[in-house]
């Protein structure tokens, strides 16, 4: 629902895979490009935020799936680009990088550098600092109203990122996670798509409050984490989201949210609720409109198949076979997408 009363969306992808000639995983991609494509067909502003290495690589994937058809126009896509400087406080970093990247106004890096000034050892940001209370005259300098993490590498608690072997590989992201932290001081919703311990979302700060808040929901989930999973202490994220959604392929989240997206615009009674009750339904329209836009078992299988031309391919198989996460495209995942549009074919047979 939030997903669906956002306007601009920020949507972060990136996880550098364990082999040599795999520099990007394809679990997320292809989920990416249908929820990228729903979201366009319900007229959002969506951005599309990758590592400076890979934007020729996914800006090639966007111009495939133009011509392909199964996206209708390209997708912005931009880099985060934080200040060099190694001698800056990841706190200070993200001051003067994360908070300027997020908002159209200098504003609130001005109340960032007060709180820097008095607190400069702070490592991330001051307890009591949040801005969620935010007034709607400074929420409309915010860029984004609601950014998605799929399947993003993120910071473990020492600072570095792993892959998910447990080896390091803190040359390869960008410090986008950073983007996050500022996001939830700003009250900026955030949603993490995750399918491993070392991804944005998955991570745990264990109640000490650096976020300003030790309720999250990512926290406990962390923990568990780090109890459960071998060599948890070390790789898992600790970066926190507001929604966290875990999945063993992060493509198949990508299907689902499309085709929730599709079951709200479809809905009686949010249909009325976002006419406020006036003027006719379109609900027959947009339903036929929006088909269009969903995953099938042919566009998820092109969409792989481009993926792995480019290089981004299954770290667990490492071949051209159109597998993700071990698994071959033409057995489970195309059953998970006959799932999905069944379901959809249920709830449309039912609401009509």
């Amino acid at each position: 629902v939030q997903l669906s009363h956002a306007k601009s969306i920020l949507v972060a992808i990136g996880n550098p895979g364990r082999a040599s000639d795999v520099p990007e995983t394809n679990d997320g991609p292809p989920g990416v490009v249908f929820l990228l494509t729903m979201l366009q067909a319900l007229c959002k502003s969506v951005t599309l935020l990758v590592d400076n290495q890979s934007t020729s690589t996914y800006r090639t994937l966007i111009k495939r799936c133009v011509s392909m058809g199964v996206l209708k126009q390209e997708i912005h896509i931009e880099n985060y680009n934080p200040p060099k400087d190694g001698s800056l406080s990841r706190g200070v970093a993200i001051e003067h990088g994360a908070y300027r990247f997020l908002t159209n106004s200098a504003k609130y890096s001005q109340k960032q550098t007060d709180v820097y000034k008095n607190n400069p050892i702070a490592p991330y940001t001051v307890p009591g600092t949040t801005y969620n209370n935010s007034s709607d005259n400074e929420r409309r300098d915010f860029r984004f109203d609601h950014i998605v993490s799929f399947g993003r590498l993120g910071r473990s608690r020492d600072g570095r990122y792993y892959r998910r072997d447990g080896v390091e590989c803190s040359h390869k992201p960008d410090s986008i996670d950073d983007i996050f932290v500022a996001a939830f001081e700003l009250g900026i919703h955030t949603t993490a798509v995750c399918s491993y311990g070392n991804q944005i979302g998955m991570g745990s700060n264990s109640g000490d409050g650096r976020y300003g808040n030790s309720d999250m929901r990512s926290t406990r989930l962390g923990d568990k984490l780090i109890e459960f999973m071998a060599r948890g202490a070390a790789t898992v994220c600790d970066t926190p989201c507001d929604s966290v959604i875990v999945s063993g392929c992060t493509n198949w989240v990508g299907y689902g949210l499309a085709a929730s997206l599709f079951a709200l615009t479809v809905c009686p009674v949010r249909d009325r609720y976002i006419r406020k009750g006036v003027g006719k339904s379109r609900i027959s329209s947009e339903s036929v409109r929006l088909r269009s836009y969903l995953v099938t078992e042919r566009s998820g299988a092109d969409v792989v198949g481009i993926c792995e031309s480019l290089g981004i391919r299954d770290e667990i198989r490492c071949d051209l076979g159109r597998s993700v996460c071990g698994l071959y495209f033409h057995q489970e995942h195309q059953t998970v997408i006959r799932q999905v549009n069944n379901a959809l074919e249920q709830l449309t047979t039912k609401l009509s």
